[in-house]
């Protein structure tokens, strides 16, 4: 079972750590979690909040967050977050568009312009289709894992790699 590296633990601690305190509210955690699809129903949440704020602050420090990663990591079930995430992403639907891109840009406040999103959705469109269906989101999530253990994490590289494969050698 693979685990999240302390870079990436750290880098979603601070992601959700909207105002740079060095703590979660629990409210954006509980967000955050029902966005991920980590969890979906409210005693689910309740429970792993509970766990997490281990000293009952309402507010989530690094070392509780850290912890609760390690074992969430441990715990989970790799093709149903796969699923859930893919759901979460295309709204419900059996293809994420363009459109399913833009609206969570916006939900997550990382509004894009159209030329990224465009290029988001051709790197993961890997039939050529025009939008990503729950095989091309699992091998882009698959390549993903392969990239950041190959070190290919710059966005550059990983659309240049995307260029290759579909033989736009640039």
């Amino acid at each position: 079972m693979e685990q999240l590296n302390e870079s990436k633990i750290k880098e979603m601690f601070d992601l959700f750590d909207a105002d740079g305190g060095g703590s979660i509210d629990v409210g954006e955690l509980t967000h955050a979690l029902v966005n991920l699809g980590i969890s979906d129903t409210k005693d689910e949440i309740d429970r792993l909040v509970a766990q997490i704020d281990a000293d009952g602050s309402g507010e989530i420090e690094y070392e509780e967050f850290v912890e609760v990663m390690h074992q969430l990591m441990s715990q989970r079930d790799s093709a149903a977050e796969m699923y859930k995430a893919f759901n979460y992403f295309s709204d419900g639907k059996e293809r994420i568009t363009q459109a399913d891109l833009r609206k969570i840009s916006i939900d997550i406040g990382d509004e894009q312009l159209e030329e990224f999103l465009r290029e988001m959705l051709i790197v993961a469109d890997g039939d050529g289709d025009g939008v990503v269906t729950f095989q091309d989101f699992r091998q882009m999530m698959d390549t993903c894992i392969a990239n950041e253990r190959a070190g290919i994490d710059n966005p550059r590289k990983v659309i240049h790699e995307a260029n290759i494969r579909d033989g736009l050698h640039l």
